[in-house]
């Protein structure tokens, strides 16, 4: 409720695994922050065998009829969570224990998670961005953004969004870099990676003191 209340949201969405066997089953409450009060609650049962991600598709729809949103939002056509990620729940395990160990600056636990997270899903993008990033200005890095690019068709449009920086800074076209992050931040304006991205590519590849001082901050007024 504090992390709402900072954030200024109305809403909060809370979940719950109250089950894994034989059956999934999922749960989740949409709650009024500021009274506390549960304005619409929802529970799916998964099928004996079932995978977890067509589960959260299928709580995930509940959830937006239950939303007050627009007739528009609710007419658009939503895609699948593993068509947007993977349909490996392992490789997706081993990508999240990736993202978490990059966070905290372990790049060899970082680079040996995404490749484990590969075995499971030789088609994963977004584990080949990051081991294009680990291993930024090597042949490598070179060959792994090919493989994000390759396979980017299925990946959200911030994570395609990325995925072109990456290549565009792999290949050194630093303004094509920033064309992509802008594009990141006027869609996402609290995403503070990319003002980080910007921040670093101005000051280190165009020599631009004054912009990267101006995006880093704006970073920092983020998440300080």
């Amino acid at each position: 409720t504090q992390v709402a209340n900072k954030a200024r949201a109305k809403q909060m969405l809370l979940g719950s695994v109250l089950q894994v066997s034989p059956e999934i089953i999922l749960t989740s409450q949409i709650i009024d922050v500021v009274s506390g009060n549960v304005l619409a609650s929802q529970k799916i049962t998964g099928t004996t065998g079932e995978q977890i991600f067509p589960v959260i598709d299928r709580l995930s729809v509940e959830v937006k009829k239950d939303l007050s949103l627009p007739q528009a939002a609710l007419n658009e056509h939503t895609l699948p969570t593993a068509d947007l990620t993977t349909r490996s729940p392992k490789a997706y395990q081993y990508y999240l224990e990736g993202v978490d160990y990059v966070n905290k600056f372990y790049w060899t636990d970082a680079e040996n998670s995404f490749k484990s997270a590969l075995e499971f899903d030789s088609t994963f993008a977004m584990a080949y961005q990051w081991l294009a990033l680990i291993n930024i200005g090597t042949q490598m890095g070179r060959k792994y953004i090919s493989k994000a690019v390759e396979y980017s068709e299925k990946v959200s449009l911030k994570e395609k969004l990325y995925i072109r920086m990456q290549e565009a800074n792999i290949s050194g076209n630093p303004e094509q870099a920033i064309k992509e992050l802008l594009k990141i931040v006027e869609r996402y304006p609290d995403e503070k990676d990319a003002f980080v991205w910007l921040g670093a590519i101005y000051y280190q590849d165009l020599q631009k003191t004054d912009d990267a001082i101006r995006y880093l901050s704006r970073a920092i007024e983020l998440d300080s």
